[in-house]
């Protein structure tokens, strides 16, 4: 089928009801399967539009005149990268109608993105995408997900544990915020999240209808519950998924053995009820998680990692400058606990954009573009794997296209550290 480009596509953000409807529509008929249109749109919607902070620019939406050809959503965040904060966007529902697919909708879609992103003096974008689908538009893979599998019939063979778990309420928002923090905060690739934001996820979940929404393993939609204590004390949580957030499976965090048993024997509880139950469950944990240690100890558990190239959680350096600076207390603080012998140059290079690092003194400084053979140059693509902890110095050193000087692996070592990059999956976008 040949290609068509056009450029008459205008995206901005819908004018009318009826075009945040046709929006709407297509988002949830694409994404929320197995959910009556009108319902799916409508709790789509309002997970947007009711959001603490919420943008009306941040829906948008593509047109030829009058007529809505696609559209994405993007929302502004904060993500942690070791001790830097960087002002990022995520794209989400990247749609286009299928009467106007290989027109050039997906590029005008893209090319908005970026733009609206430089606008705000964001650093970075990051979606969850298709295979390859990207690519051309400058994402690289950040992150594969790990599933750690449990048979159910373990589970409800093993000794009950000593905790209740119970229905989350509005009040217990602080303390699911406290061990988001503590269980995924110190990972690459999470969020800044507000105790607003957090109240408003559960708030938003309480809304679903249980009747229509179904989590993947065909139980009905359940609001997010907590593993208590003697003392009532919240020692762990389960989030399951629910609309355009089903692909990214359940989330969960347990401070100790026995909270973690217990969100595994509620849930193996509600499975067992079923006509013909689920034999696994599958959680997405990071494999140095807590809760991933917990079950390994009581259970047999099968750990999945697949990795599919350019698939999944990608980003996309918009600001090669502004991310720089931004991380360069952070490199600092490192580069002087570890303080490598070697002096130089390093070239960082993105689309249209260059930013040269220089190591000396003791420290690491943004300067101008050099250009020459004192320069060594890091791949294109390898910098935001490096931010993320995803791949290592020495695949960035194999992918180079010019050998690197002796002594620039261990610099560069000093600022990237190998730690698990992790997104949680109640931050899918």
């Amino acid at each position: 089928m040949t290609t068509v480009r056009t450029t008459d596509i205008v995206v901005r953000p819908p004018a009318s009801d009826p075009e945040m409807d046709a929006f709407f529509q297509l988002a949830a008929a694409h994404f929320v399967r197995d959910v009556p249109g009108e319902i799916a749109a409508s709790d789509l919607r309002r997970s947007v539009a009711e959001a603490p902070g919420a943008d009306p620019t941040a829906v948008r939406g593509a047109f030829r005149g009058d007529v809505y050809v696609g559209g994405y959503l993007i929302e502004e965040r904060l993500l942690r990268i070791g001790g830097a904060r960087l002002p990022v966007a995520c794209v989400g529902v990247v749609i286009t109608h299928p009467d106007h697919r290989r027109q050039g909708v997906a590029t005008a879609l893209m090319n908005d993105a970026a733009t609206w992103a430089r606008e705000r003096g964001l650093v970075m974008l990051l979606l969850h995408g298709l295979a390859d689908f990207y690519r051309p538009f400058g994402y690289v893979d950040v992150f594969d997900q790990t599933e750690h599998v449990v048979r159910v019939s373990d589970i409800l063979t093993a000794s009950p544990s000593p905790y209740r778990v119970r229905i989350a309420t509005f009040d217990d928002a602080p303390a699911l915020l406290d061990l988001y923090e503590r269980h995924y905060g110190p990972h690459p690739g999470s969020f800044v999240r507000t105790l607003e934001r957090q109240a408003f996820d559960l708030r938003m979940s309480a809304s679903i209808d249980p009747r229509v929404y179904r989590f993947p393993d065909g139980t009905p939609h359940s609001p997010p519950v907590v593993a208590v204590d003697g003392s009532g004390k919240s020692r762990g949580y389960l989030v399951g998924p629910w609309g355009s957030l089903r692909a990214f499976g359940s989330e969960v965090a347990a401070d100790d053995p026995p909270a973690a048993l217990a969100l595994l024997q509620w849930r193996a509880s509600l499975l067992a009820a079923m006509a013909q139950p689920p034999s696994e469950i599958r959680w997405p944990l990071p494999p140095d998680a807590l809760a991933a240690a917990f079950i390994a100890d009581a259970f047999a558990v099968e750990s999945r990692s697949v990795h599919r190239p350019w698939t999944g959680w990608q980003a996309s350096l918009v600001d090669l400058p502004g991310l720089v600076r931004r991380m360069l207390p952070d490199w600092n603080e490192r580069y002087r606990q570890n303080p490598p012998a070697w002096s130089g140059a390093v070239a960082l290079t993105g689309g249209d954009q260059a930013v040269t690092l220089q190591f000396h003194g003791g420290r690491v400084d943004c300067a101008a573009p050099r250009r020459g053979d004192d320069a060594a140059a890091l791949h294109p693509d390898a910098l935001a794997p490096l931010l993320f902890g995803f791949r290592t110095v020495a695949w960035a050193e194999a992918s180079a296209e010019e050998p690197w000087p002796d002594g620039l692996a261990s610099a560069l070592e000093s600022l990237f550290l190998p730690v698990t990059p992790w997104i949680a999956p109640s931050d899918g976008c």
